[in-house]
């Protein structure tokens, strides 16, 4: 009888050892046990029973399943790790969005959760490690709608490129400025407007013998001869359909006459603004050569004259002054488009100055330039013959004005 026990021992050990090999076997060759074979495992040395010896069996067994378990614990971890870089895929495996997903993120922009970006929120003064300096000039800029014309300019006055700086801004409103320069010339406001109104009337003319429409009584006696055709039609021929800028010279050479300056901002500005028909833009500008600052002192948006923020003194760079109007200018739809140039008729570059006169009047603008009488020689060889009025007084400029306007009703 214990022979048979100590061969039944022996047979069960002997077993032990071959399938614990087996498992570090499996262990070493980066296997993972599955879970059957696992349990199948720890059921065999108990039908074989046994003593210690069976326990160190277990010790064995057990030893080789926690150094399985351990492998298996670290896969996991190894696979999830392309996930955690999701986007990079610096590692195999692991979920990869489908194609255009990524692109798509990337065009749109949004949160961490995907949604949207939306810049109208964005506010710079957030954004840290910005220079004081600088912060100030991107809100400055944003403030006063900086605009880079510098391209287009160079284009109309056949500069290249790199010679040609042109900037243009809006002003900023200031009520006491306005309001004195306003009363000053009040009864010239009156009178610019009614300057424009002859060429802001609608043309139209009646059809007449018509069967329908408004009865026209001188010819109601032919309704007695079996005539019907007794009424007439208002036909509208054109409406107004008019553009005019305005070019003020705020250079160091205009220092002495400013107030003639903004006497005649404020006579167009608040002449044309409001009338019907009538698009208007003012600009005043600054610098040298071709280099030019504009300044958006007045246009239909703003709806009133700003006289604040203006940049004066410096050169007369009237020719990227010109071009730069002209550039604003043909964003507006009006069909008939003016440009009055009020100056000293000194610019920095007389050539640059003609090359942008023809350059709008080949685009079908009409462009005039006021002066003061002291500067008349100049205008002839910049602007051409009766194409130029002279004051001595603001009082002469609503009724020069009109010379000019006259001109422009003709050729309506």
């Amino acid at each position: 009888g214990e022979t048979g026990e100590g061969s039944s021992q022996g047979k069960g050990k002997g077993k032990g050892k071959d399938e614990a090999d087996e498992g570090e076997e499996e262990v070493e060759a980066g296997g993972q046990p599955e879970a059957g074979e696992a349990e199948e495992e720890e059921a065999e040395p108990e039908e074989a029973g046994g003593g210690g010896d069976i326990d160190k069996e277990g010790e064995a067994e057990t030893e080789a399943e926690t150094e399985a378990e351990t492998e298996a614990e670290a896969e996991p971890e190894a696979e999830a790790e392309p996930e955690q870089e999701f986007g990079h895929f610096s590692g195999e495996g692991g979920e990869q969005p489908e194609e255009g997903e990524a692109e798509e993120g990337g065009e749109q922009g949004g949160d961490e959760q995907g949604a949207p970006g939306n810049l109208d929120e964005f506010d710079i003064r957030g954004v840290e490690e910005i220079p004081e300096e600088l912060l100030k000039e991107v809100l400055d800029a944003i403030v006063h709608e900086l605009e880079d014309l510098s391209a287009s300019v160079a284009e109309v006055i056949n500069q290249p490129i790199g010679n040609v700086d042109a900037q243009t801004k809006k002003a900023d409103y200031d009520a006491p400025a306005a309001d004195r320069v306003r009363q000053q010339v009040e009864s010239e406001i009156q009178e610019m407007r009614r300057v424009f109104d002859r060429q802001a009337q609608v043309q139209s003319r009646y059809l007449g013998g018509l069967t329908i429409g408004k009865l026209d009584r001188r010819n109601l006696a032919r309704v007695g001869a079996g005539n019907l055709r007794v009424f007439k039609r208002r036909e509208v021929l054109s409406t107004p359909d008019l553009a005019v800028g305005l070019l003020l010279d705020v250079s160091g050479s205009m220092s002495s006459h400013m107030n003639y300056v903004w006497a005649t901002a404020c006579v167009f500005s608040e002449g044309l603004i409001r009338k019907q028909g009538i698009n208007f833009l003012a600009l005043t500008y600054t610098g040298g050569y071709f280099e030019v600052q504009t300044t958006r002192i007045c246009d239909r948006e703003m709806g009133r004259l700003c006289l604040g923020n203006v940049e004066q003194g410096g050169g007369t760079p009237s020719g990227p002054a010109i071009a730069s109007l002209k550039v604003l200018m043909d964003r507006m739809p009006e069909r008939q488009k003016v440009i009055i140039h009020f100056t000293d008729g000194s610019p920095d570059d007389t050539a640059s100055v003609v090359q942008a006169v023809e350059a709008c009047r080949r685009a079908g603008y009409t462009v005039w330039a006021i002066s003061l009488h002291t500067y008349a020689s100049m205008l002839e060889q910049q602007y051409g013959q009766g194409n130029w009025e002279t004051i001595g007084t603001i009082h002469e400029l609503p009724s020069k004005v009109a010379n000019l306007v006259k001109k422009l009703v003709g050729t309506r």
